[in-house]
């Protein structure tokens, strides 16, 4: 039964890729439809460029490199490319551009940018720019901008400007607020609350157990606070390398 399972999603994935390597030129906006089913990638080949006026759906695999405006469901990969409304599946969904919502019980992939809510239960991949929110039980990964929430138990982004929390976020820049057990950064300005924050330039607040930036014009409120340039810090050890005062307990600060 494994053996089949996975020889079946092998199947998919190979069509798939084989599905995307084809562009086939898109419809006039006036030559559409208000249903249309698909049964495997581009079967029957109506679904491949088509405008779907209304529902969309797979039984099992829905695809294409047409427009939908409405709901896409389908039972195994809802994969059409440009979605104005709902996509969803019970294993994969993919597009390109997406305004609405996109989920799925294993795996949502968006390609360019995703204007709406992601969210799966193994993986929440965005290649381009989100403005919404991005949840999973696994995996969240967007690799430009995440404009809103982004929330799993391990979160990847470029640049973040909202709100992140999981047990691990590694994120560019960032403009908000971060929780979660690990966080990591290159420039945050908000508020990082974590186990562990690690940064290298801060402004606004970092609370952990154990706090750590380059250059901070923040409040380090923690058990151990290490800067190397400047900071304010609190806590039990307060290191601060290039201030002036390399160590101090309690308190330290160097502007």
């Amino acid at each position: 039964m494994k053996k089949f399972i996975i020889l079946i999603i092998a199947l998919m994935a190979g069509s798939l890729i084989n599905a995307q390597d084809v562009k086939k030129d898109q419809k006039p906006m006036d030559d559409w439809t208000c249903f249309q089913i698909g049964f495997w990638f581009d079967v029957p080949s109506s679904t491949s460029n088509s405008n779907v006026y209304g529902l969309k759906t797979g039984q099992p695999i829905s695809s294409g490199h047409g427009r939908v405006y409405g709901p896409e469901f389908s039972w195994f990969v809802a994969g059409t490319d440009y979605i104005k409304g709902g996509q969803a599946s019970f294993i994969f969904c993919k597009s390109i551009t997406q305004d609405g919502a996109q989920a799925a019980f294993g795996v949502c992939i968006n390609q360019e940018n995703l204007s709406g809510l992601q969210a799966t239960l193994i993986a929440s991949m965005n290649r381009g720019a989100l403005d919404g929110i991005q949840c999973s039980a696994g995996l969240c990964m967007t690799e430009k901008e995440l404009n809103g929430l982004q929330a799993g138990v391990v979160n990847l982004s470029d640049n973040l400007n909202g709100f992140q929390a999981s047990a691990v976020n590694v994120t560019g820049d960032v403009s908000g607020v971060q929780c979660g057990f690990v966080n990591c950064t290159k420039d945050f300005s908000g508020c990082q609350l974590s186990l562990v924050n690690i940064s290298k330039k801060v402004s606004g607040l970092q609370a952990s157990v154990f706090n750590k930036s380059e250059e901070s014009k923040a409040l380090q409120f923690g058990v151990i606070n290490i800067a190397r340039k400047t900071g304010f810090q609190l806590g039990l050890v307060n290191v601060i390398k290039d201030g002036w005062l390399p160590f101090c307990p309690l308190i330290n600060f160097s502007f």
